[in-house]
């Protein structure tokens, strides 16, 4: 639902809903894991009537159109997550002559997110667009009291609390195009627990060339991640390297 206010204020909110329907690895597939040192398996079992997570998305929203050509974005959600598919971890069986420990597929989690946005979209020259913005995100994802959840802990500290962006588009002479993205991370883990793994906070940025010969043909070099030589993106996770790539984009019609 949007109301424009005034010819320069747009008022907007909405409401959504979202399943996510399990795979099929995740209701049907089982493995097992033998540690050939000792008597015991751990065994990976799927749930055949797990259910589908679910999602209900609150959004509320302002537009304001500042000049002719800036506006001035803001926006603010909540989402309720239910029915979350968490490991559960059983207690172990004698199976035969093996210890089995088993991990099965659960919905035994629930949860929220809130957070916000704000966005600036300015073009100070017919020829050049400046986009910046600031996002904060705060989680809280919690088992049910009967769970045996492996997995909660490490979901809660998967995405950065606040992020801020930076983007130029500039169009150059003789169909030359120079973009920019410069971006601010915030640190993942949990700052609460001494001895968690974290990724540090960090600064990124990408830069692309890019040439249109044609209407139809686009050749461009981009490089990424340019400000050092590679950060750690999540907690025991491979690091992004420095890296530098070409592309050449051919666009054509059919009758």
């Amino acid at each position: 639902m949007a109301w424009t206010a005034t010819p320069r204020q747009t008022l907007w909110a909405a409401v959504s809903r979202a399943v996510r329907t399990p795979t099929r690895i995740e209701r049907d597939v089982k493995v097992d894991a033998n540690d050939p040192a000792s008597e015991l398996t751990i065994r990976s079992s799927g749930t055949p009537d797990l259910k589908a997570e679910e999602l209900v998305a609150y959004e509320l929203g302002y537009r304001l159109r500042i000049t002719r050509d800036a506006f001035l974005d803001v926006a603010a959600f909540y989402n309720d997550y239910d029915r979350l598919v968490t490991q559960e971890i059983s207690d172990p069986v004698a199976e035969r002559d093996r210890l089995v420990v088993q991990f099965r597929n659960g919905n035994e989690m629930h949860g929220s997110t809130y957070g916000g946005e704000v966005a600036l979209d300015w073009k100070p020259a017919p020829f050049w667009r400046l986009v910046a913005s600031y996002s904060a995100l705060e989680e809280y994802l919690r088992a049910e009291p009967t769970s045996k959840d492996t997995v909660s802990p490490i979901s809660e500290k998967a995405s950065p609390q606040n992020q801020i962006q930076l983007r130029s588009l500039l169009d150059l002479p003789h169909r030359l195009e120079l973009d920019a993205w410069i971006r601010w991370v915030d640190n993942l883990g949990d700052l609460h627990e001494p001895n968690a793994t974290r990724a540090p906070s960090y600064w990124s940025l990408d830069v692309r060339l890019g040439w249109r010969p044609t209407d139809g043909v686009e050749v461009s070099v981009v490089g990424q991640n340019l400000l050092e030589a590679h950060h750690l993106e999540f907690p025991d996770g491979t690091e992004v390297p420095r890296g530098v790539y070409g592309k050449l984009t051919w666009r054509y019609a059919t009758m």
